[in-house]
């Protein structure tokens, strides 16, 4: 009897374990950046960033993400008028603002968008992001 016990009292370190490892796989930046790219940007630019046709430029294997990955943020929170050419194509479809996403949110879509994909892109840190988005005010 105190064999069984002393068996279930030590499956609970495990259980915790387990929920630690899973904790830190959902509230993950990418998991994150995901959930909020899905929620605030694949309805315009498509689930994989392919964009729509000649409307909305991609954000997948994009020349301008590659170039401008510190203009980013600024367009997320400011949206963006006016004409654009990604991969040799113009696009002059306005992209509506998001003033209401947080910088840490901002900073979770624009890692998504530069390492998700056929994207492999350096990460922005929280210090270059609010340094991106500072700037874009100048």
């Amino acid at each position: 009897m105190m064999k069984n016990e002393i068996w279930w009292w030590s499956l609970i370190p495990l259980l915790f374990g387990a929920l630690f490892l899973l904790n830190l796989y959902v509230f993950s930046g990418e998991h994150k950046g995901k959930a909020l790219y899905t929620r605030h940007c694949a309805s315009c630019h498509g689930e994989r960033g392919e964009g729509l046709r000649q409307l909305i430029p991609p954000l997948n294997a994009s020349d301008f993400v590659q170039r401008y990955p510190d203009r980013i943020a600024c367009i997320i929170r400011y949206g963006m008028q006016g004409e654009m050419v990604v991969n040799g194509k113009t696009f002059n479809q306005p992209m509506p603002a998001n003033t209401q996403l947080s910088e840490v949110e901002i900073a979770n879509i624009v890692n998504y968008v530069l390492t998700a994909w056929d994207n492999d892109l350096p990460e922005r840190s929280p210090a270059q992001i609010k340094k991106d988005l500072q700037q874009c005010k100048e």
